[in-house]
C-alpha cells in the first residue's frame, strides 16, 4: 500500500510539474483554461451527473 500512496503522489508531482511548465510558456491559455474552460467542465459535469442518478429515479415513480 505504501508503494502505490507513493507512485500516486510521484504521478501527481510529475503532472504538477509539466502543468506548471505549460502556464509559464502559455499564460494566456493557462488563464483560459483555468478560469473559462474549468468551471464550464465541472458545471457540465454536475449536470450530467444529476441527470444521470435522477431520470432513473423519476422513470420508476412515474413522472415522466
Amino acid at each position: 500500500m505504501k508503494e502505490v500512496m507513493k507512485s500516486i503522489h510521484r504521478l501527481g508531482r510529475a503532472f504538477d510539474k509539466k502543468a506548471e511548465k505549460l502556464a509559464f510558456r502559455h499564460p494566456y491559455l493557462a488563464f483560459l483554461a483555468m478560469f473559462i474552460v474549468m468551471p464550464i467542465f465541472i458545471l457540465l459535469s454536475v449536470a450530467a451527473l444529476t441527470a444521470l442518478v435522477s431520470l432513473p429515479i423519476v422513470w420508476i415513480l412515474g413522472w415522466i
